[in-house]
Formats: C-alpha cells, sequence, structure tokens
C-alpha cells in the first residue's frame, strides 16, 4: 500500500490576524488513495523550535509541557511505524484502507504488557542463535550484554532507549565498568544487532539507535600480536614436560603453520585432511577454504594419527577459555619474556601498558602469527587469502605495514 506522512506545524493566527508562533499544534498527514487523512500529534512547540525539512524538533529544546526534543522526535518516529504497521496489515489481509479505518485504528487503545529489554534479548538469542548456529562465544556475548543493560537500569524498556539515555549508558560502561573504548564499541555493535531485531518484531519503536555514534578515540586502530618466527620456533622445538601443556603447545603451534582459528581446529577432522592440504568450512563465516600444510603442521598431525580421539578429530583441543588459560604458562615457560606495549583509551584517556608477550599469548594469536609470517616469508597475497579466507586486500595491508617495519629492524642487524 503505497502511502506518504508528514509532520508539519498548525498555521493559526490570533485574533489580531497574526500568526501564532508559541506553543502550536503539530500535527501529522497521512495520504494514501487519493485521500487525506490529518490528526493532531498530541505535541504543542514553537516555531522556531521546528526543523521542516527533517520534520523533527531542534536538539536541546523543550516544550512548554517540559518534554524534551527527544520525547517529541520518539513519538514522531512512533506515529510513523504505527501508520507503517497498519498500512503492511492492510496489505496482508487484503483490506482496502479508509480515512475512517485509519482513524479507528489509531485510536484504538494499544495499551499491552510491559515488554522488557532484557526479555526479548532472551527470544533473540534463543531463534537468532539457533537459526544462524551461533558458536559459544556469540551467546556469550549477548548475555554479557543483557547483564550490562540491566545492570545499567533494571526493567529496562524500549521506550526508554533514547538518544540521551544511550549516551548514559557508554558513560556507565566507561565509568562504572571500566570499559575502554573498543569494549564500548563492540557492545553497541551488539545492541544494534539486537534493536535492529527487536524493531524488525515491532517491539521497538525508536530509532534513536540509528543515528548513535558516539566519538570513541582510538577504536579504529589495533595493535597485532603475534610470535616471531624464532620465537615460534622456540616454542615449537621447547621441550615441555607436562603433558596437558605439550598438547597445548602442539594444537596452538598448528594455528600458527596453518592460520586456523580455533573453532575449526577443534571441529578438524581425519575426514578433512587429504593429500598434502586440509579442506574446511569455517565455523565464524562458513567458507570453504583448502590449506596446504607445511612441514610443521604435518609432523603435529602425524605426532597425533595414531591417538584415538572422540568424533575422529585430528588434534587434541580443549575449551577456548582453558587453552588461553594453559597459553600463558606456556609462554612462562617457554620465557617468551620480551615487553610488549599497547596503548588503548578510555573514554578521552590515553592509556599505556607494558607487559611481557606471554601475558598476551590467546589462541587467536595463532592466526594472526600465520598471517603475518606468511606476508614476512613474502606469500603473494592472492595466495594467503585463499588460505586464510580474508575477503579483500585491505584486510591485510595492517600485516604488511607491520612487516616493513619488522624486516627494517632485522636489517638494523646486519649493521651490528
Amino acid at each position: 500500500m503505497k502511502y506518504s506522512i508528514r509532520f508539519f506545524l498548525e498555521k493559526r493566527k490570533d485574533k489580531d490576524g497574526n500568526l501564532i508562533i508559541q506553543n502550536v499544534p503539530l500535527l501529522m498527514e497521512v495520504t494514501f488513495r487519493g485521500l487525506r487523512y490529518r490528526q493532531n500529534a498530541g505535541v504543542r512547540l514553537n516555531v522556531e523550535q521546528w526543523v521542516p525539512e527533517s520534520e523533527t524538533m531542534k536538539r536541546n529544546n523543550f516544550t512548554a509541557q517540559d518534554e524534551s526534543s527527544t520525547e517529541v522526535n520518539a513519538k514522531i518516529n512512533n506515529l510513523k511505524s504505527e501508520v507503517g504497521r497498519i498500512m503492511a496489515r492492510c496489505d496482508v489481509d487484503g483490506i482496502t484502507p479508509t480515512i475512517s479505518y485509519l482513524r479507528s485504528e489509531l485510536s484504538k487503545d494499544n495499551t499491552e504488557k510491559v515488554v522488557y529489554v532484557s526479555d526479548i534479548i532472551d527470544e533473540f538469542t534463543s531463534s537468532v542463535g539457533l537459526l544462524n548456529s551461533w558458536s559459544e562465544s556469540t551467546y556469550k556475548k549477548f548475555k554479557t550484554l543483557k547483564n550490562r543493560l540491566d545492570e545499567f537500569k533494571p526493567k529496562l524498556e524500549f521506550a526508554d532507549l533514547t538518544e540521551e539515555t544511550l549516551g548514559k549508558f557508554v558513560q556507565f560502561l566507561l565509568t562504572e565498568k571500566k570499559y575502554i573504548n573498543k569494549t564500548v564499541a563492540k557492545t553497541l555493535h551488539n545492541l544494534t544487532w539486537f534493536l535492529n531485531y527487536a524493531t524488525k518484531k515491532g517491539y521497538n519503536r525508536l530509532y534513536d539507535y540509528k543515528d548513535f555514534k558516539p566519538k570513541l578515540k582510538g577504536v579504529g586502530e589495533s595493535t597485532i600480536l603475534f610470535l616471531k618466527w624464532p620465537d615460534l620456533m622456540h616454542l615449537y622445538n621447547l621441550e615441555v614436560k607436562k603433558d596437558y601443556l605439550e598438547r597445548v603447545r602442539d594444537v596452538f603451534c598448528f594455528c600458527c603453520f596453518t592460520g586456523l582459528r580455533h573453532s575449526d581446529v577443534y571441529n578438524l577432522k581425519w575426514s578433512n585432511v587429504k593429500d598434502g592440504h586440509i579442506e574446511i568450512v569455517t565455523v565464524k563465516t562458513e567458507d570453504p577454504i583448502v590449506i596446504d600444510l607445511n612441514q610443521y603442521a604435518k609432523a603435529i598431525l602425524d605426532k597425533y594419527r595414531d591417538v584415538h580421539l572422540n568424533d575422529e578429530k585430528c588434534l587434541p583441543v580443549i575449551s577456548n577459555q582453558k587453552m588461553n588459560d594453559y597459553l600463558k604458562e606456556l609462554g612462562q615457560l617457554a620465557e617468551l619474556n620480551e615487553p610488549v606495549t599497547t596503548v588503548f583509551y578510555r573514554g578521552a584517556e590515553r592509556i599505556e601498558e607494558t607487559k611481557p608477550m606471554w601475558s598476551y599469548l590467546t589462541t587467536h594469536m595463532g592466526r594472526k602469527t600465520f598471517t603475518s609470517s606468511a606476508v614476512f616469508f613474502g606469500v603473494p597475497a592472492e595466495v594467503l587469502m585463499k588460505w586464510t579466507g580474508h575477503k579483500s586486500h585491505e584486510m591485510l595491508e595492517k600485516y604488511y605495514d607491520i612487516i616493513d617495519e619488522q624486516r627494517k629492524t632485522e636489517m638494523e642487524k646486519f649493521n651490528r
């Protein structure tokens, strides 16, 4: 059903014939099928507070009834959404709308049971997670998001999610939870993902979140942490007397030699291993990739070829969390003590942190180590992208920038 909707201030004159510019009613007009329906939007504001081009109230203004511009604009968005739902319902049910029908639908008492944001997050994770075969880590992200929203405001409603409230939520994450800017940005990304679902399902009628983009320093910058080849070889050849650390070392090194994520090496079966390469469909991106095996990766596979593991798995891979814990213990054993400095921001505050390399060891560093090693050895980007599943050269540029600096440093050894 084609229709148009607009909002404008009523033009009314006082007894002296002058146009009234204070406390003026806001009107909504819907045009459809050659018909025109007009009603009061339930808001009064001054002419200078209204922006005709965007049909919104100017920011940081208040009506005579003490309604903020955020509240007024939310009312406008809610009316737009309600008209859209009515017209969509007409299409689905084969109803030909009339002015009286639209008036009747808009005047209905739509008071319903209050729906809380946390309840719909549960619905979202249950339905979307099952549909998209989420990993455990993705479920954990939204469980954390739910907890943070509940801590910020218990029984949070969708009507609360104005631009002002979203700004306060950011400050809560920075000051109360001590999040750094990158973590705040990831949280807002997940919140937007969820709110898109809630909006589509009709739970959310506020659109402030779509334009909410706070300036967070350092979000676009990232420090790539990886093991240099000598350190990787040292770890690979290290004598490890504890069986659980030896297994963790082998799995981690296999990631460093193949570029596999933890989720993919966890699911790697002997049926994926072909003649000199492995073929898998990645868990995260569902991309089919082929990775040629170098001598180090082959040696690790051969070590476990006669070891019986459940589900015909190739390697003894434990959970990501436990492996990350053990990797730090392994890194200390290997004396990976080179100091590494990282820079991050919390709000406008710049924070510099220096810790030994072993404290940064995680499973994901294996993939970064593989990529940086391949770049250092001069593997063509097109070949590397086939192995790793990177979609564009831009995704690899940061590695080339880092390796160029590393090459300069290595060349200085000749001068010494």
